[in-house]
């Protein structure tokens, strides 16, 4: 009985400490730059298609294909602009679907599953007034 007990407590222990958060996983399978960081400032100089650019490529998607504007922007994910609007504001987690759009060529998809990313700062470009204020 004893050995049933410990063999109980050591599967937890190694449940608790072996297994990765879908969090971690996504960010060992991707390249994410959060905004505001001195890596985002840099990713943005460089590329082709800047954030403002992106946002009405957004915009237009979602106008053209009867989504839900999103209008939150905490990262780029692989060269893809995020926007979406799934976020736990107390904790905080933003999630990766929603509208991306290809840093390089304008390229938008629509990703419908994705992942929780914790993410302490980013733009909101829900109105005109605050997409100037950047």
């Amino acid at each position: 009985m004893k050995t049933i007990i410990y063999l109980g407590i050591l599967a937890s222990i190694l449940c608790v400490f072996g297994c990765k958060s879908n969090e971690e996983k996504f960010l060992e399978k991707h390249h994410v730059l959060f905004c505001k960081t001195k890596s985002f400032d840099v990713f943005i100089e460089k590329t082709k298609v800047k954030p403002e650019a992106a946002w009405d490529l957004m915009r237009n998607y979602s106008k053209d294909n009867n989504i839900m504007q999103p209008h939150l922007f905490y990262f780029i994910i692989d060269g893809y602009y995020v926007f979406t609007s799934y976020i736990h504001p107390k904790v905080p987690e933003v999630n990766t679907s929603g509208v991306w759009v290809n840093s390089k060529n304008g390229e938008v998809i629509q990703v419908r599953k994705g992942v929780y990313l914790r993410a302490y700062q980013g733009f909101n470009w829900g109105n005109d007034k605050s997409k100037s204020k950047k």
